[in-house]
């Protein structure tokens, strides 16, 4: 005879589990955000977002617009961006987070990774934003000029 109760116990223990570690992922990538923006003083940020496996953009957006009626792959992708400029941003990696958490894999450059833990993901990303990749990118975000307010056009006096 099945013991349901058993069962049940261990989907409970299952998802408890998958909690902790889909936060304890995140949660890395919050602490590689602070160091991000500590190291260039501010300037960059990390932004994440989320984005279907597609790395065609056209294709993505019409897939994201299909999202709710269809089973399609989420990846959370992790962006490095100048604050004060809207449409400064570049991906640096995307990260397949399951739902049991791990085992995750982190894609960057040529790179597919599999973290096991949250020794093995701290891991992957050091050598992600130690990276020739990362670090132009870096520079390059670092280096804009920043965007200057427009001067209003004089306007006449309402007198």
């Amino acid at each position: 005879m099945s013991d349901f109760s058993k069962a049940v116990l261990a989907g409970l223990k299952s998802a408890k589990d998958a909690d902790r570690d889909t936060r304890e992922i995140y949660a890395a990538i919050v602490e590689l955000a602070a160091a991000v923006e500590q190291v260039t003083e501010g300037v960059v940020t990390v932004v994440r977002d989320r984005v279907t496996d597609n790395r065609n953009p056209v294709l993505n957006a019409f897939n994201q617009a299909l999202a709710s009626f269809t089973n399609l792959k989420w990846l959370t992708s992790i962006n490095l961006k100048r604050k004060i400029s809207p449409i400064s941003q570049a991906e640096i990696a995307r990260i397949d987070i399951p739902s049991t958490g791990y085992p995750c894999e982190v894609m960057y450059g040529t790179k597919k990774l599999t973290c096991y833990d949250r020794t093995s993901l701290d891991s992957v990303l050091e050598g992600l934003l130690s990276s020739a990749d990362a670090g132009k990118i870096l520079l390059r975000l670092m280096n804009m000029k920043a965007e200057e307010p427009k001067p209003e056009k004089d306007k006449p006096d309402a007198t």
